[in-house]
């Protein structure tokens, strides 16, 4: 599915899809259940400033810390930086 912008209910679509399909866990940090639906975000495993799109192949589920963390790197950029 792609969409301009996700918001409203394209967004809760695509987090209740990502929570059905890897439960309520932060992809951005591996294993970190995420305690609220309050501290779930969005994240582009590809930001869009580096060409990442919307599609929900290219969304993952964040809480907010990490998402912040990971600002707009790279996949391998962000795999880096979490190892040291």
């Amino acid at each position: 599915m792609k969409w301009k912008k996700p918001r409203g209910r394209q967004k809760r679509w695509a987090k209740r899809h990502l929570i059905n399909a890897h439960g309520a866990v932060c992809q951005a940090a591996g294993n970190h259940t995420i305690a609220t639906m309050r501290e779930i975000t969005l994240d582009h495993i590809t930001p869009r400033s580096l060409g990442g799109g919307d599609e929900i192949e290219n969304l993952q589920l964040a809480c907010r810390k990490h998402n912040l963390a990971k600002r707009n790197m790279a996949p391998e950029e962000w795999e880096e930086f979490q190892d040291t």
